[in-house]
């Protein structure tokens, strides 16, 4: 019911195979298609081939750790009518990581293969059949790898019906992952919105610069051809100055042309300005409307401050108060005590009192 039946049979055809006991030493004849020589043709070596299919589940292991496949992101893909599966995770690596992605991809596959055709040639270089050393494991990279760039020098070749599957396999993933290291590079080199932006203004301004260049251009050689009639009338051999003024009014044809050709590239450029220019008036509203709110806050500040300040000269203002008072009554004590003195004289009995009090303040 869950239409995983076909998944199912191909991981348990490539779990169970594997090499055991009873299969080690057992061989079947085959005949290298290279020479017509037989060899014997291991089964372990065989199972161990059909292994090498379980590197695909090491692949969708990493695959379901990725950010793409977590719960959020399925629950998205529900969202939007579309079912989580790894073709849309290996997608989405490879728009976030497209390099890395193709490196990974090339050195797992470059590992595998080369492996497989060392097991693949190997029971022909232990009969002696073939001078080629594919018991060096160095010698199956550089002939996988050789085979998936497609350049394929013929230095190392494989000579067994094995080894040339294997290799047919190699140079098909080579050519898609070649081509998918092309695509990264070329969307790489594309501009993107701002560069464009930039790209177009300073094109502008190059165009600009290149008529006016021509036109100078233009107005010095409609001087010249003037100038050069003035000479036909004062007595100028007449050919020579024909011959002069045709070959003038040529250069003022070739120079108009040039400058009609670069308006018409000005002209086009004028197209993707406008998109530049909306571009740049939306900054500019955006920066004027930081500014207002900038102001605000600015305003804001200077009112809290002024509070503060008019808040503390109060203070200020209440204290110097009360040091004025504190002074008058000082005085007035002090007077005070001096109109007893002259009027009950110093054995008066208050008047220690007064001064303890006083002294006491």
């Amino acid at each position: 019911n869950t239409g995983n039946l076909g998944s199912l049979v191909f991981e348990i055809m490539v779990i169970i195979p594997h090499p055991n006991i009873f299969t080690n030493g057992k061989s079947f004849t085959l005949t290298s298609p290279f020479n017509k020589k037989d060899y014997d043709q291991q089964i372990n070596d065989i199972l161990n081939l059909i292994q090498l299919f379980q590197i695909l589940f090491m692949i969708r292991m990493i695959l379901s750790l990725s950010f793409y496949f977590n719960s959020s992101s399925q629950r998205i893909l529900s969202i939007t009518s579309l079912k989580p599966n790894y073709l849309f995770v290996t997608k989405s690596l490879f728009k976030t990581y497209p390099f890395s992605f193709i490196g990974i991809s090339l050195l797992i596959s470059i590992f595998v293969f080369s492996f497989a055709l060392r097991i693949c040639e190997r029971p022909l270089i232990q009969s002696g059949s073939t001078d080629i050393d594919f018991e060096d494991y160095s010698n199956c990279v550089w002939a996988v790898l050789i085979t998936m760039a497609t350049i394929g020098y013929g230095d190392y070749y494989p000579r067994t019906i094995s080894g040339r599957l294997v290799c047919i396999s190699a140079g098909i993933i080579g050519v898609f992952l070649f081509s998918l290291l092309v695509a990264a590079l070329q969307d790489s080199m594309r501009l993107d919105g701002n560069e464009k932006r930039a790209y177009t203004i300073m094109e502008r301004l190059r165009a600009k610069k290149e008529m006016l260049e021509i036109s100078s251009k233009i107005i010095i050689q409609a001087t010249r051809r003037r100038k050069r009639k003035a000479l036909l009338g004062l007595g100028f051999p007449e050919k020579l100055a024909e011959k002069l003024a045709e070959r003038d009014m040529i250069e003022l044809n070739e120079r108009l042309y040039d400058l009609k050709m670069k308006r018409c590239h000005y002209n086009s450029l004028l197209v993707d300005s406008q998109s530049v220019s909306e571009e740049l008036n939306r900054h500019m509203d955006l920066l004027t409307h930081d500014i207002k709110q900038m102001k605000a806050m600015l305003s804001t500040l200077a009112a809290k401050t002024q509070n503060n300040m008019n808040m503390f000269s109060l203070i200020k203002t209440k204290d110097k108060s009360k040091k004025k008072k504190k002074k008058g009554t000082e005085v007035l004590i002090n007077e005070s005590i001096s109109q007893a003195k002259i009027a009950h004289g110093s054995t008066s009995p208050l008047l220690p009192r007064i001064e303890s009090k006083e002294n006491d303040e």
